[in-house]
């Protein structure tokens, strides 16, 4: 990833791949969708965050998500290939999600 200033902040950009069989520790995670470094496959993820003062910060972003397979964050059951389980050759106990967008805005307070 990359964060440069920007006026009013930072702009910043962010690519993680994960492999089939990729299984990082990140269930606490708050995002809709998991973990972006939870991904199987590819994520990106552009934001920017605006500094209000030295103690206060607003961020606002999204992530994309392209899933090539199943099971992202999670390290039980065999990976299959998204594609594989849309074209019903392969089968998932959790729906096979193929693509996905998460849009968030978020205010961090230093105390």
């Amino acid at each position: 990833g990359v964060q440069i200033p920007a006026p009013m902040g930072k702009f910043g950009l962010e690519y993680n791949y994960g492999s089939q069989y990729w299984t990082p520790f990140t269930q606490a995670q708050d995002d809709v969708m998991g973990s972006k470094l939870a991904t199987r496959g590819h994520a990106g993820e552009a934001y920017y965050i605006f500094e209000v003062n030295r103690n206060a910060f607003i961020k606002i972003g999204g992530i994309y998500y392209d899933y090539e397979y199943t099971g992202s964050g999670s390290p039980v059951g065999k990976p299959h290939k998204v594609s594989d389980v849309k074209a019903g050759t392969a089968y998932s106990l959790t729906p096979a999600i193929d693509k996905a967008w998460d849009a968030y805005a978020s205010m961090s307070l230093k105390w």
